[in-house]
């Protein structure tokens, strides 16, 4: 059976060697139950790979039990329908799937003559699968296309486009339904840039390497934009179907470019139109650009600049180092701000300011960004400034023109060359011209005529001239000039002026170089020539000053002279009168003698008191005022002026009170002489003034700190009082309330002129008030540091008997006959022995053999002076002498004899005519030791 099968197969199928090798799966099926079922009868080795299932298992078997997925997919119906017709049928591309398998076929069914049914499919599952890939593939790029914010598309080879992203399609203008219209990819592009992405997609298509290119895109409703294009064919079976395109708008990055390229523009035309001198240098300072500036300021063109390094074209020799400094620094990637020196292509030394920055690009330095200014002029002005400073200094500080002309020379060697300078004044008189000062390397002179000169010239004119080398000739043709000396190629000069008249010249000269001063020179040299005359003029002033200052303390020296001869004249026969009077009244003279010696004591101590008013308004009207600094008590002066007054208010019959507050310190600082000569000025006009009823004088405690306490001080009487219209005049020198007040009560009218003064001379005033035939009162007020310490004497008690000094030696010398008498009377009176020595010499002599006490020296004697003798005892190596108390006698109120006598070491004086308790109690001091 078998056998004969395998025959009538080989003769059934004389094909079957096809059928085997067919890659189309075959399956060959026989009806079966009247074509309701089929049963394989054949199956080839392609099916058996697609199916999965070796043709020994599905021979004789039928088809639902093997594929039972056949209905339901549809074979076996049209197995049925073939069957049944004879008509062959294709069931087209369809999904198969049962428990065992599943897959893509496409079958073609047919009827054989045999009545068996072939099945002839193609087993599409792999294409399918990867058709769904690329389709999936595609989806995603175009959902990727999507997103991306370029614009995309696709066309086949005939630019007509079939996919186009949202974003294209927004930018175009386009829709959906515009593309299924159909959108041609040209229509996105001007003609131009149309037919170059053509041309260029068929280079891509031949392999070549195309980048991106800048397309001018068009809108639908023909708008454009700037777009960078780039186009990418793709291929089927190495056949090219079509083509992306992918375009950027860069509308934004084509303005920044402009924008970009505007500020490159207005950088680069900035910096060429930059006042100061621009470079850009490579690391190593190799010039890579400059600006026109640049070759102003440098004098080198571009040419000769670019490709040079900075610092060997523009620095000497003696800068190099510090220039290659520089640049290195520079180079180091530091900025740069200094002032130095560089030099110009023609040799000139140029004042620049440098400024660097580094260039950096990507955090790498690339390059140097230096600016040069030109501070030329600045520094010229600055040393300008600084010479005008030094010179306007000098006008007042130069003792000397010499001196000053020397500095104005030095000063304008700062900004110019004053080589030759010189200094001209003109004397009219003689026509002629002396050089105070004159430096110049050809020509010397001292004094010449002015005759027709240039400098004579200049004076002439009154005003300044810069002449060159053709101008001086043209002047001398012209017959306005004659040269004198050597002729210069520049000639600077202005006038010298003092008090408003041209006195000289000033002038500055160059042999060798024309260009050597300009128009600013010549503006300077003026100016220097007003300092000049300026200083002139105040020596002039001040020498005029000097010799009327001069003059004026000449006046007041020898009014001072005078008046202390006078003084001297007056207080020596002054003394004897006074001297012999007080002898006279202590010898117990009759009553009517007591009379006569009264008026002439009265008349002795007037005439005392007008010298001592005179004098003392001298002193303050010449300044020569000075207060003392020392501590005292307060209460023991009043009560000393007090004691001294009683007598004087005893014998009027008034009443003199002193009211003391208890709050005031019991010690203060000051000058007690000149608080003693205010007071004892104001009680004496009021004990003057006063025929009866009282004077009161009041110290009040108005202020006080830790430091310092302020008193008011006051005098009132009960006299005859001032007129209203008379208390202005009253304070003023030589003045009194009036002429017969001056008549009836004496003085000189000088009192409360004195008074005021000291008191305004301690910074502060005096005020009064009065009631014509009431009575006045004046009162001030004086500030006094607290004393803090006790003061070093004590009050000496003089005793109404004088007695104390009986038993001392006293010296007296005293080249005076009668002022020796008179002291000697006095002081064995009060029981001291007493030795008389007639001049300087005379008196070292005996000290040096007797031990004194004291010694009473007049400072004016022959051969050897007070002051002289003074020096020598008080430097004698015999500890004795040396501390021998000495009390000058003097009829001198020269303001400096203080200091003199202290300087020869005199400790105090006495003025004469001698007052007698002044002398007892001042020869007492110095015998106890106070």
């Amino acid at each position: 059976m078998k056998e004969s099968e395998k025959t009538l197969r080989e003769t059934e199928y004389p094909y079957s060697e096809i059928f085997e090798n067919m890659s189309n799966c075959v399956a060959v099926y026989k009806p079966v139950e009247d074509g309701k079922d089929f049963v394989f009868v054949d199956f080839n080795p392609a099916a058996e790979k697609t199916e999965k299932i070796k043709k020994e298992k599905l021979i004789g078997k039928k088809i639902l039990d093997i594929f039972p997925g056949v209905k339901e997919f549809g074979l076996f119906d049209l197995l049925q329908r073939v069957n049944e017709t004879n008509q062959p049928e294709k069931k087209p591309l369809s999904f198969y799937q049962d428990n065992r398998i599943s897959g893509w076929r496409e079958n073609f069914v047919y009827k054989l003559p045999s009545g068996e049914i072939v099945a002839i499919y193609e087993d599409y599952t792999e294409l399918e699968q990867n058709k769904e890939k690329l389709q999936r593939i595609e989806q995603r790029s175009r959902e990727f296309a999507e997103l991306l914010p370029e614009m995309i598309c696709e066309a086949d080879m005939n630019g007509n486009i079939s996919f186009a992203n949202s974003y294209a399609l927004e930018n175009f203008q386009y829709s959906q339904e515009d593309l299924k219209k159909g959108v041609n990819f040209d229509q996105l592009l001007i003609p131009r840039d149309a037919k170059r992405t053509r041309v260029n997609l068929l280079r891509r298509i031949k392999g070549q390497k195309l980048t991106a290119r800048e397309v001018t895109a068009v809108r639908k409703d023909g708008t454009t934009l700037p777009a960078m294009a780039y186009i990418q064919p793709f291929f089927e079976k190495n056949k090219p179907v079509g083509f992306r395109g992918v375009m950027m708008d860069i509308t934004s990055r084509k303005k920044a470019e402009e924008e970009i390229q505007r500020e490159k523009s207005f950088l680069e035309q900035l910096i060429e139109g930059a006042p100061e001198a621009i470079v850009q240098c490579d690391t190593k300072g190799n010039l890579e650009k400059i600006n026109n500036e640049f070759t102003q300021l440098f004098g080198y063109s571009r040419k000769e600049a670019l490709g040079r390094n900075i610092d060997e074209l523009v620095s000497s020799e003696d800068q190099r180092k510090e220039a290659v400094g520089i640049t290195k620094e520079m180079s180091g990637g530091k900025k740069v701000a200094i002032e130095t020196i560089r030099q110009h292509k023609n040799g000139t030394p140029v004042d620049v300011s440098i400024l660097s920055t580094p260039i950096i690009v990507n955090n790498k330095q690339v390059g140097i960004y230096a600016i040069y200014r030109d501070i030329t002029e600045r520094k010229r002005a600055d040393s300008v400034r600084q010479m005008i400073h030094n010179i306007s200094n000098a006008v007042i500080t130069c003792q000397t023109l010499d001196e000053l002309f020397k500095i104005i020379r030095e000063e304008l060697s700062t900004v110019m060359d004053t080589t030759n300078f010189f200094i001209a004044l003109y004397d009219k008189k003689t026509d002629s011209l002396t050089l105070p000062f004159f430096k110049d390397e050809k020509d010397s002179f001292q004094t010449f005529p002015a005759g027709k000169t240039i400098t004579a010239y200049v004076i002439k004119k009154r005003k300044p001239v810069l002449l060159r080398t053709k101008d001086i000739e043209e002047l001398e043709k012209a017959g306005e000039i004659e040269l004198v000396g050597t002729s210069s190629k520049v000639w600077l000069g202005v006038p010298l002026r003092a008090e408003n008249k041209v006195i000289g010249v000033v002038s500055l000269q160059n042999y060798d170089n024309e260009d050597a001063f300009d128009e600013n020179d010549l503006e300077l040299l003026e100016f220097i020539s007003n300092q000049a005359g300026l200083s002139i003029d105040r020596k002039r002033a001040e020498q005029n000053l000097i010799i009327a200052k001069q003059k004026a303390e000449e006046a007041a020296k020898a009014k001072q002279q005078f008046l202390s001869t006078m003084s001297h004249e007056i207080r020596t026969p002054l003394n004897a009168v006074l001297g012999m009077t007080h002898l006279l009244i202590q010898a117990n003279p009759r009553s009517d003698q007591m009379e006569y010696l009264n008026a002439l004591k009265f008349s002795g101590e007037n005439l005392l008191v007008l010298i001592n008013d005179i004098l003392d308004f001298s002193k303050i009207e010449s300044g020569m005022v000075f207060f003392e600094q020392a501590d005292f008590k307060l209460k023991e002066i009043i009560n000393g002026i007090k004691q001294s007054f009683l007598f004087r208010t005893e014998e009027k019959g008034i009443t003199f009170e002193v009211n003391i507050d208890p709050e005031l310190p019991d010690s203060i600082v000051g000058d007690p002489v000149r608080l003693n000569q205010v007071l004892t000025n104001l009680i004496g006009n009021a004990i003057k003034f006063t025929e009866k009823g009282s004077i009161t004088v009041d110290l009040t405690l108005k202020q006080k700190t830790t430091e310092n306490v302020e008193i008011e001080f006051s005098v009132s009487d009960t006299g005859i009082g001032i007129p209203k219209d008379k208390l202005a005049n009253i304070f003023e020198s030589f003045k009194q309330a009036g002429t017969d007040t001056t008549r009836k009560y004496g003085g000189t009218g000088l009192g409360l002129a004195i008074t005021k003064k000291l008191i305004e001379l301690q910074n502060s005033e005096i005020f009064v008030e009065s009631r014509v035939g009431k009575g006045s009162k004046f009162y001030f007020s004086l500030n006094f540091p607290k004393s803090k310490i006790k003061p070093e004497h004590k009050p000496v008690e003089i005793k109404e008997s004088y007695k104390q000094l009986e038993g001392s030696n006293i010296l007296v010398a005293e080249d005076n006959e009668i002022n020796f008498i008179i002291a000697k009377k006095l002081l064995e009176k009060w029981g001291a022995k007493v030795d008389h020595a007639e001049n300087g010499n005379v008196t070292i002599d005996m000290i040096s053999k007797k031990n004194y006490d004291v010694v009473l020296m007049d400072l004016h004697m022959p051969e050897l002076n007070g002051y002289e003798a003074s020096k020598i005892i008080h430097t004698s190596e015999n500890v004795k002498n040396k501390n021998i108390p000495i009390i000058a006698l003097t009829a001198s109120v020269m303001v400096d004899i203080q200091q003199k006598i202290e300087e020869v070491g005199i400790t105090d004086y006495i003025l004469k005519p001698l007052n007698p308790k002044e002398l007892y109690e001042k020869v007492l001091r110095k015998i106890k030791g106070l």
